[in-house]
This record gives structure tokens, sequence and C-alpha cells, in this order.
């Protein structure tokens, strides 16, 4: 018995810690490596919170202009447009889903405790943000309908859309608007501790 607490005192010591990733998109293509798209596969694979940083062209604002869904985020990760060089307080990160088909949601939030911060999420035919996993998500600073210019370019449902998701923030500091439905839609029972800020 003593022999086995040993060997299972050791191998405790000795696992492997869940490390955190950085992946960084340096290329607005829809597919790829170092794309947004290949970025969220990346952190999907792994248990950690990931971040996801943008280095696109050196900086300013760059069109990601998509041809089908994004994966679904399925596990914790940051998806940080703001580090996007020369990002001051509007998004320069923009989502374009004009031609990812019908029915589409611009990012769809199936994990927990995930943060999209300081994008643009236009076009898209479905909502501009689903939320519908365990819950405790943030959106914040970004412009859901609306480009980095303010100029409206509504998604074809609602701009934030949460169903079904508890605990969720959306703001501070968002602008959400243009969006053929609503601009934050919170449905079904297990929708509860929710909280939206200007």
């Amino acid at each position: 018995m003593r022999c086995q607490r040993f060997i299972l005192t050791i191998g405790l010591l000795f696992a492997p810690a869940l490390h955190a990733a950085t992946f960084s998109v340096s290329s607005a293509a829809d597919s790829g490596n170092n794309t947004l798209r290949w970025a969220i596969t990346q952190a999907n694979a792994t248990p950690a919170a990931d971040t996801i940083v943008f280095n696109i062209g050196g900086g300013g604002a760059r069109n990601i202009a998509l041809a089908s869904a994004l994966p679904a985020i399925t596990a914790p990760v940051s998806i940080d447009g703001g580090t996007q060089p020369g990002y001051t307080n509007a998004p320069l990160i923009q989502l374009d889903g004009r031609a990812a088909g019908a029915g589409i949601d611009g990012v769809h939030l199936a994990s927990s405790t995930s943060v999209l911060r300081a994008l643009s999420i236009i076009g898209f035919t479905a909502s501009g943000v689903l939320i519908d996993g365990p819950g405790g998500n943030t959106v914040t600073v970004c412009h859901i309908g609306l480009n980095g210019g303010g100029g409206a370019l509504g998604n074809g449902h609602t701009g934030v859309y949460i169903r079904s998701s508890p605990n969720n923030q959306i703001g501070p500091g968002n602008v959400i608007s243009a969006n053929a439905v609503d601009g934050v839609r919170i449905d079904l029972a297990a929708a509860t501790g929710n909280a939206v800020f200007g």
C-alpha cells in the first residue's frame, strides 16, 4: 500500500500541467495557416484557456471575408481584436459574413468563460454572435452589425443571441445596431444570470 501511494504521489508531481497557448492570426484569408479559422481550431484542441491575437499586414483595419461558418468555439479562449497594431477604440478586425452562406452565425460560443473583444461582426445571415454553451462568456467593445467606422452592415437575425446559456456578460462598450431582428436576445429558461451593459 505504501509503495502504491508513493507511485501515485510521484505520478501527480510529474503530471503535465495545462499551459495556455497564444495563437497569432497574421492572415486575413478565409482558411489556411495563421488564419482565424486555423487559430480557433488550434484553441479548440487544448483544454486550457488560450488567447488568439492579431497582427495582420502590420496593422490597421483588416477584413476577414468568410466563405463558410467558422468552427464553433468549444474550449475557453479569448479572441482579442484589440491586439491588432493601431487599435485605439474602434475595432480594426472585421469578420465579414456576406459570402458565408445561409443560416450562418458569425461567432458561435459553445464553450464557457470565453471572451470576444474588439471585433466588428457584420453581414452574417443568422446572428452576429450565438451563445449556447455552459455560459460565463463575455462580449465587449465589439461592433455587431456595424463596421469599424460605424457604417451599418447588419446581421440577418440578432446581434447577440443567448440561447439557454447562463451567466454571460454583454458589454461594456459594445455598439450593436442594424441587425434584422434584435440587438440582444436572451431565450429559454436556462438562460439565467445574464447581464447586458451599455
